[in-house]
């Protein structure tokens, strides 16, 4: 059947909402969702840089990366001052982020679970669009603790991003959540993607 990755539209919606419905904190490769609202996704699929994964006429997987300017409105950014690293790194990341760069954040991906196996390939086309315009930090959160949640780390590992420390948040249902935080720089990831082989199949031309 054949799998086809383009931009998010408002007809999405519903298959956004199902996939969502289907995933529980601690179910794996195919990630989980917390608060996440049909407000809350028509306003990622008109302002935020959002890309499905379709395989057939069904909607399988979407990758959801916010802007600098939507980033700065989370209330992830308002806990970076949260962020547990060691002192000098600690230090060096607050003060990175204190600074006038462009930035991204990785919001959400989520994928059925048998379908899972694209979403490295879905994010290459998120992060082929995000870093050609003037995104140079791409952060993220995957989860450690009461769970592991991998979905984002296969693209993470490949395109250069790197650990740079923890933050802990307390959600309703589930108590202490604690996450990874990752940060991918634009000059290690276009140094590195082009030379990936899933990244030359998926677009020879570059």
């Amino acid at each position: 059947m054949t799998i086809r990755f383009r931009h998010a539209e408002p007809r999405d919606l519903d298959a956004f909402l199902q996939i969502r419905d289907a995933l529980q904190p601690g179910s794996g490769n195919g990630g989980f969702l917390l608060g996440s609202d049909p407000e809350t996704y028509a306003t990622y699929i008109r302002e935020a840089l959002v890309w499905v994964c379709e395989r057939g006429d069904a909607v399988v997987g979407f990758a959801i990366a916010l802007p600098d300017s939507l980033f700065r409105q989370t209330e992830i950014w308002d806990k970076r001052q949260l962020l547990q690293a060691d002192p000098e790194q600690a230090s060096a990341i607050q003060a990175l982020l204190s600074t006038e760069q462009h930035f991204a954040y990785l919001e959400q991906l989520a994928f059925r679970r048998s379908d899972a196996r694209y979403a490295p390939a879905l994010c290459l086309h998120l992060g082929r669009e995000l870093f050609s315009g003037p995104c140079s930090i791409l952060l993220a959160t995957t989860v450690r603790e009461p769970f592991l949640n991998r979905a984002a780390w296969p693209f993470l590992e490949i395109a250069g991003g790197r650990i740079v420390g923890q933050v802990e948040e307390v959600y309703p249902r589930i108590g202490k959540l604690v996450s990874d935080v990752w940060m991918l720089r634009a000059e290690d990831y276009r140094q590195r993607i082009p030379f990936h082989p899933m990244y030359q199949r998926l677009f020879p031309d570059d």
